[in-house]
């Protein structure tokens, strides 16, 4: 679990952001800050609001805070986050955005801009300090969303994509709820079969596993970051009972939910 986030930027490696296990990344979930990774070399697959796509070395991928997101890397792949405290001071995107700069002139700003950014986070906290990196951040969300412009026509979003983007911000909200996929596909106005397929086609995985995904993220979090008892968090993420859910977390971990917390 990470640490909350006390000051308006905190900029960590990547790794740390899977600190614990590589669950944390390979698992549906989501955070509270805007979220700005920089893949500064390596490779891998991530998928970002029910959509999956590939990232090689310098790709940036914003995420707006709640945004629901799952990332693999393959051995060697190293990377920079910046995590940014929502304020009512700043705007930044409202969408995700998944960025290669093609040309040095574009790569290079971004590195600018990022490393003002980085710098101003490094300094003694004080109300003079955050409005700064506040006001780095939102230039750097502004450019940001210029470089999406350019790419909105050449790459428009299939129905599926659409379809199973919606899922994802209605699972981010829902999943917790007890709700299963047949309730949200009703939600959603299609079938079942449809939003699986949907799901599939975009995010390579079913709505179900996606669902349970993000669920069993949650559940692991929850076990390695607090002392909740296990019924509590069984019924706080909308199992029917403990039993069910330590079956669940079985099934999908390979570990009683007890034995998960103790290491064991």
């Amino acid at each position: 679990m990470l640490e909350p986030l006390t000051t308006a930027i905190r900029v960590l490696p990547v790794a740390q952001l899977v600190a614990q296990g590589k669950w944390r990344a390979e698992a549906m979930h989501s955070y509270e800050a805007h979220t700005l990774i920089w893949f500064s070399k390596g490779q891998g697959r991530i998928v970002i609001a029910g959509t999956r796509a590939a990232f090689s070395a310098n790709t940036i991928v914003f995420l707006p805070a709640g945004t629901a997101h799952a990332f693999e890397v393959k051995s060697g792949t190293f990377g920079t986050a910046a995590l940014v405290r929502d304020h009512p001071s700043l705007e930044m995107p409202e969408v995700p955005i998944l960025y290669r700069p093609k040309d040095l002139l574009r790569h290079g700003e971004f590195v600018s801009l990022f490393e003002a950014m980085q710098r101003e986070a490094n300094q003694a906290p004080s109300p003079a300090s955050e409005r700064a990196c506040r006001c780095h951040a939102g230039i750097l969300g502004v450019w940001l969303e210029r470089q999406e412009n350019q790419l909105k026509d050449a790459a428009r979003l299939s129905a599926s994509e659409r379809l199973a983007r919606r899922y994802a911000e209605l699972l981010e909200v829902r999943y917790a709820s007890g709700a299963n996929v047949q309730s949200m596909a009703q939600e959603l106005g299609v079938t079942a079969t449809h939003l699986t397929r949907a799901c599939q086609a975009a995010a390579g995985a079913s709505a179900h596993q996606l669902l349970n995904d993000r669920l069993m993220y949650e559940a692991r979090d929850l076990l390695a970051g607090t002392t909740i008892p296990v019924s509590r968090i069984a019924a706080d993420l909308g199992f029917s009972s403990a039993a069910y859910f330590t079956r669940a977390f079985q099934k999908a971990t390979g570990k009683t939910p007890s034995a998960f917390r103790t290491g064991s």
